[in-house]
């Protein structure tokens, strides 16, 4: 036959085989995270605080594209940190194959009433190709709520 599915125990198509292959993306040399507050809908609907996180795509390596970002919300208080949120954001391009991705910029939302009263925060995010290998983060400096 031309093409024959190996069953043997070589594992050729086993996942941990294409994983340690893969290679996860990285974000560009200066790549920015950006945060904005204000209002929005929340999942049913209602009228809330949120605070958007925005970064530019994490850009695809020879092996394998992005198909999420890990988000995390971190706080600092004296010395010591802790994790307050953290979401995970499909990539736009997840379905995309790499020569095709967007450039489009990915945010992430997080409700103001989840970070609110805990110190200052910084937001963590890190690309993730579809076997689950990660990617370098990038930070943002410290930012703490909008009072009004």
């Amino acid at each position: 036959p031309d093409w024959v599915v190996p069953l043997d125990s070589s594992k050729a198509l086993a996942f941990e085989t294409w994983a340690a292959k893969m290679v996860a993306s990285e974000f560009a040399s200066g790549a920015v995270i950006s945060i904005s507050q204000g209002k929005g809908k929340d999942r049913k609907g209602q009228e809330t605080e949120q605070v958007t996180v925005s970064f530019p795509p994490a850009v695809a390596s020879k092996t394998s594209r992005v198909y999420d970002y890990e988000v995390r919300a971190v706080a600092y208080l004296q010395d010591a940190d802790y994790e307050v949120a953290v979401r995970r954001v499909l990539s736009t391009s997840f379905h995309l194959p790499p020569t095709q991705e967007t450039k489009d910029i990915q945010t992430c939302v997080f409700a103001l009433k989840d970070l609110v009263g805990k110190g200052p925060i910084r937001f963590i995010v890190r690309p993730t190709e579809c076997y689950g290998n990660k990617g370098r983060e990038i930070r943002s400096g410290l930012w703490e709520p909008a009072t009004a």
